[in-house]
């Protein structure tokens, strides 16, 4: 993923631009590396792939070396077997070189963030009295090499850490951690697993935190907040004459003793915002960048962070799916859910729209995170449906740009 930088205009809307171009001199290095790596004849890889192998050269080599023995003198027997001898080592020593090895990894914490980096431990024994050279640790963070150890002593236990930064939300590791090496000669890999004592879940980055801001309408806020209207708590608003059935704790007594009746306080309404946070991660039919859905993925975590953050009791609907976010921590539960999510599981936006728990959903605020195309192909009887608001990411050839559209009952 490259690197962006984030600038918040305003509460409605956030830029994510792409850092600024390399200079001149290191284009063109970029453009004379391209020009001389491409691959003109894309067609013939899988026919001459081989050709590229050092095992190919060496067992030419081999050949030419036994042909010229034959032929010419027999001193070419004596450099066959030298070249003999190589291949045999190269291929031979990188499993022998993993045979008494068992190693486990770990992480430091159980929960991390995109970009942000995460310490990984690797515990190696080995029971053979021989070491083991030019270590590579793979499939830990992503599906290339991970992180290097150069060399791993004979009889002996050993730690070794390292710092890596995920750079995409997920549960690390996807798959089942190995430790590879092709020394001396990278003829052959050698490939141990090895066991993996815990799992990281990657949390997306926040994005459009403060995208919606409050509610207006019929004064009400996002989360817990009071109206200037009577209810049974929030601040005081006043004072007003006794009414039958009102609790004595709300007897304003010094104002009962002055005037010689009794005399009640009047405090503000509070209310709680339910809401409902829909994300459509549907991959766009038009060939919109697959970034594209994890920008919305972490759009509505900044989102859903934000209405937590004002107490708002909130539902998700995810992969086509309703997600109850248990009330001990709401926040936990709705990243890692985010972290986990698939994005090709969810249905197109019309047809999200028209799930049971969408309909059914009658609460507040309900929060549509969607792409501008997904948006504007719906008809406006959806588009100004009462209470629901969408907040649209476009995304443009240098930027994403992030905004928020309500329907007819929204702010």
């Amino acid at each position: 993923m490259k690197r962006t930088t984030i600038e918040f205009q305003s509460c409605h809307r956030v830029q994510i631009r792409r850092e600024a171009k390399p200079p001149q001199p290191a284009r063109q290095a970029a453009w004379l590396s391209g020009l001389l790596t491409r691959q003109y004849l894309p067609w013939t890889e899988r026919y001459v792939r081989w050709l590229r192998h050092p095992l190919t050269l060496l067992l030419l080599a081999d050949a030419m070396c036994g042909l010229c023995g034959a032929v010419l003198h027999p001193n070419g027997f004596l450099l066959m077997a030298a070249v003999t001898s190589m291949i045999v080592l190269g291929l031979v020593w990188p499993w022998l070189s993993l045979r008494g090895l068992t190693g486990e990894v770990s992480f430091s914490a159980r929960r991390g963030r995109e970009q942000q980096a995460c310490d990984v431990t690797l515990k190696l024994t080995n029971r053979c009295p021989w070491g083991a050279w030019g270590l590579v640790l793979e499939a830990v963070l992503d599906d290339g090499v991970t992180a290097a150890l150069d060399y791993a002593p004979g009889w002996k236990r050993s730690e070794h850490n390292w710092q890596l930064t995920p750079t995409r939300r997920g549960v690390y590791p996807r798959g089942t951690p190995a430790l590879t090496t092709s020394f001396p000669f990278g003829l052959w890999q050698a490939r141990l697993p090895l066991r993996s004592t815990a799992r990281i879940v990657v949390w997306p980055t926040l994005l459009g935190s403060g995208a919606l801001g409050r509610a207006h309408g019929e004064e009400r806020f996002d989360g817990d907040g009071s109206v200037p209207r009577p209810g049974l708590g929030g601040d005081l608003l006043g004072v007003r004459p006794y009414r039958p059935g009102d609790p004595m704790r709300r007897i304003h007594w010094a104002k009962s003793a002055r005037l010689d009746r009794l005399v009640s306080c009047e405090h503000e309404r509070v209310v709680r915002l339910q809401a409902q946070l829909v994300v459509d991660t549907h991959r766009d039919p038009s060939g919109g960048p697959n970034e594209v859905q994890e920008w919305v993925i972490r759009l509505a975590a900044g989102v859903g962070c934000g209405l937590l953050e004002q107490g708002a009791e909130m539902t998700m609907v995810v992969a086509g799916r309703l997600l109850r976010l248990p009330g001990n921590d709401t926040r936990r539960a709705m990243l890692d859910a985010l972290a986990k999510l698939d994005p090709d599981e969810c249905p197109a936006l019309p047809n999200l729209l028209v799930l049971g728990a969408v309909r059914r959903f009658r609460g507040e605020s309900q929060i549509v995170i969607t792409t501008t195309s997904a948006y504007e192909r719906l008809p406006p009887s959806v588009r100004n449906e009462r209470r629901r608001r969408y907040v649209v990411l476009e995304h443009l050839d240098d930027a994403c740009l992030v905004g928020t559209a309500a329907g007819s009952a929204g702010s």
